[in-house]
């Protein structure tokens, strides 16, 4: 049970001196008022201070900037969080756009190895007929008169075309032709080297089209091999065949060809190749 009680003239007045002295130090408003408890003994009593709603209202002000603090440092925190899951969900999604290109090339890659592995074969089988037919052509041509050829069916041997890949000190060379129908095998050329193109553009149910072949190392051979979009080159790794709608062709970098829509115009182009 709770007294109240009044305190002498002689404590009250050392309490407002002490509380003075506090509030100097310390800035804390002296209390208003003073509770006295009995102890469970009753052989003595328990001050009980009270304060005031002034007192309240500056407990509270006190601790205030603390929880505030607390409140910004969490907001924050939860801030940096949702930055750094952005952070992730953009790198995330990068990785899957190379990764699909990667694949992608690699198709294509495999697709090439394997065209080139049929190419090599028929020719492996049809080059014991070619020689055949040839050493008769040449037989009868001793037998006989030669006839007059004209110009128009003169098959010279066709110039190389030179070319600088992007301002370096690596060149590419080139070879072109044009029919109303589609090749075998290329025409003979004037030196032709490791990685020249040979471009034979004709016309297919009155469409034009175009047939590739890349000069390359093969089984030990060096010949004409067929090619597509995409085509490696057989030195320069990181090079890609392209060609323009003109027919030219580009050894294309695989930066270049990541470009935004490099790899798009090229596969218009694909849909031009006979292959």
């Amino acid at each position: 049970m709770f007294h109240t009680c009044s305190l002498p003239s002689r404590l009250w007045s050392k309490h407002q001196s002490d509380s003075e002295a506090i509030e100097e130090t310390m800035s804390v408003p002296a209390l208003t008022s003073l509770d006295v408890q009995s102890s469970a003994s009753g052989g003595h009593v328990d001050p009980i201070f009270i304060a005031n709603e002034s007192d309240v209202s500056f407990m509270s002000d006190l601790y205030r900037p603390t929880l505030i603090d607390a409140t910004t440092d969490k907001e924050r925190g939860g801030t940096d969080e949702e930055k750094a899951d952005s952070r992730r969900e953009a790198e995330n999604r990068e990785a899957e756009k190379l990764e699909i290109e990667r694949m992608g090339i690699q198709e294509m890659e495999l697709a090439t190895r394997e065209a080139e592995t049929r190419e090599i074969e028929r020719i492996e089988i049809e080059k014991p007929e070619i020689e055949s037919q040839e050493s008769i052509v040449a037989n009868e041509a001793g037998t006989k008169k030669e006839p007059r050829v004209s110009p128009a069916t003169n098959t010279s041997k066709l110039l190389r075309t030179e070319r600088k890949l992007n301002k370096k000190d690596l060149f590419m060379g080139w070879y072109k032709s044009r029919g109303s129908s589609e090749l075998r095998y290329p025409r003979e050329c004037i030196a032709p080297k490791i990685g020249d193109v040979y471009v034979h553009s004709c016309k297919k149910e009155g469409h034009p089209k175009f047939q590739l072949w890349v000069r390359q190392i093969s089984r030990g051979m060096t010949i004409w091999v067929k090619a597509h979009i995409f085509h490696i080159h057989p030195k320069l790794l990181d090079r890609r065949l392209t060609l323009a709608t003109t027919g030219e062709p580009y050894w294309s970098t695989r930066l270049s060809l990541s470009a935004s829509g490099s790899r798009e115009r090229a596969g218009k182009i694909a849909d031009m190749i006979l292959y």
